[in-house]
């Protein structure tokens, strides 16, 4: 109202920037009790000693007399296909089959040519296609061959490096750490996962010692050694203890076998 008539004059209080942070629902969050802190690293800690000796009791002896039904370590040999021809197939006089020749670029048999027969008559392999072949012993003095993959080293290549300049370019620093997170978790399944599987371990147990490491390594790598990254690897490995525990009854209680 107007001071010259004589009414109540009204002042309003500026709003203080303290007042404009509550209002729009920003606020200091409250300190972590140190307390809780401790406990949160003391339980880390443990999990972690937990899953290194998992992983050390589990890792596979590297005996001789290990099976590979799917040929992951075989030694594989470059070759390129000449001719795909249709032939009697082995099993049968009557029916046709594709059989693929190759002509090989290296291992024991370089220079040399062999063929394996396709499974369908609408193969997938063509003249002039570069592959990977295995080879095995076949009586005495023959061997045998397989196709077990196309080469694709160079175009591999390529999206690696699109990748990983991606994944600097958007993460930067943190990026870093993920790919060293994703680099830990091949290693550790090319080196112990598959090759402990084959040696006759536990598969559930192989598994949940092989994420529990792979957590560890990502979480730490890609988000540093906070209590936010502890809180997420404590309720990470958790759920990890709940979902293999509820694995292992279902599977023992339906008599699953594969």
């Amino acid at each position: 109202m107007d001071e010259s008539k004589g009414g109540p004059v009204r002042q309003e209080t500026p709003a203080t920037d303290e007042s404009m942070l509550h209002g729009h629902g920003h606020h200091v969050p409250p300190p972590v009790n140190p307390s809780a802190g401790r406990y949160l690293w003391t339980a880390v800690a443990m999990l972690g000693a937990a899953t290194l000796l998992a992983v050390v009791l589990l890792w596979p002896g590297g005996g001789d007399d290990t099976t590979d039904p799917l040929l992951l370590d075989a030694d594989t040999i470059e070759a390129t296909v000449v001719a795909v021809e249709l032939r009697p197939c082995s099993y049968s006089l009557v029916d046709r089959c594709r059989w693929v020749e190759f002509e090989m670029a290296d291992g024991p048999f370089a220079g040399g040519t062999g063929s394996f027969e396709e499974a369908t008559l609408d193969g997938f392999l063509d003249e002039g296609d570069a592959i990977l072949v295995t080879w095995f012993p076949v009586g005495d003095d023959d061997v045998g061959f397989a196709f077990y993959d196309y080469q694709r080293g160079g175009s591999m290549i390529w999206l690696l490096l699109l990748f990983v300049g991606a994944v600097l370019l958007l993460g930067r620093w943190r990026g870093v750490g993920a790919l060293g997170g994703l680099a830990f978790s091949l290693l550790i399944i090319v080196t112990f996962t598959l090759p402990a599987i084959l040696d006759g371990s536990n598969a559930l147990v192989v598994a949940i010692a092989t994420a529990a490491a792979i957590a560890f390594a990502a979480l730490f790598l890609a988000h540093g050694f906070g209590l936010a990254t502890t809180v997420a690897l404590v309720s990470t490995l958790a759920s990890l203890a709940i979902t293999a525990t509820l694995a292992g009854v279902f599977v023992g209680a339906t008599h699953l076998t594969g």
